[in-house]
């Protein structure tokens, strides 16, 4: 059995943006995340018409592309920045700056992470995944994504708290030595 072309296209078009997001929040690098894509494809080309219908393709997509994005790790074993998408609401250069810096806090905690919370983490908060997507993606008992969702979130207060205390002591030396 083949897969339609126009439902090919479909699910790219419907699912495009989710998986090159996915490949680059999951460290594949930019240089490298449009041949990922294309293997993510792939392999939804090559799959689709012998899933079960009843499973979600978002969540297999992740499922795939995790795989592809270990695989390119191996293989170029090195790490990547997050990118941001520039905000075209403001051209102000603090707003630009403030967004590369929440940028580079939530790379560096999701560098901190290892892989099993990592991938939890960015289902179900960057990508909104539910925790029975989540669970049925990566094949582990409910509980384990809820115990790992949960680890993760404590980290994220943690390192946000630990963040906001490190900006504020800047903030007041800057101003001490204004006015001191």
């Amino acid at each position: 059995m083949s897969l339609d072309p126009r439902k090919f296209v479909e699910h790219f078009r419907a699912h495009h943006d989710f998986v090159w997001r996915s490949l680059r929040s999951l460290g594949v690098p930019e240089s490298s995340a449009d041949n990922a894509l294309q293997e993510v494809f792939i392999v939804m080309h090559r799959k689709l018409p012998e899933l079960d219908p009843q499973m979600a393709l978002r969540g297999w997509l992740y499922g795939v592309a995790r795989n592809i994005a270990r695989a390119d790790r191996r293989r170029t074993a090195r790490t990547v920045e997050l990118k941001t998408l520039p905000d075209r609401t403001s051209d102000l250069p603090e707003a630009a700056c403030q967004r590369q810096q929440a940028t580079a806090a939530v790379a560096q905690f999701l560098s901190s992470l290892d892989e099993d919370k990592k991938a939890v983490f960015i289902m179900s908060e960057i990508e909104g995944m539910t925790a029975p997507e989540i669970s049925r993606t990566l094949g582990i008992k409910l509980n384990t994504v809820y115990s790992r969702i949960r680890i993760a979130r404590n980290r994220f207060s943690e390192a946000t708290r630990r963040l906001r205390i490190q900006q504020q002591g800047e903030q007041d030396r800057f101003l001490r030595q204004e006015h001191g």
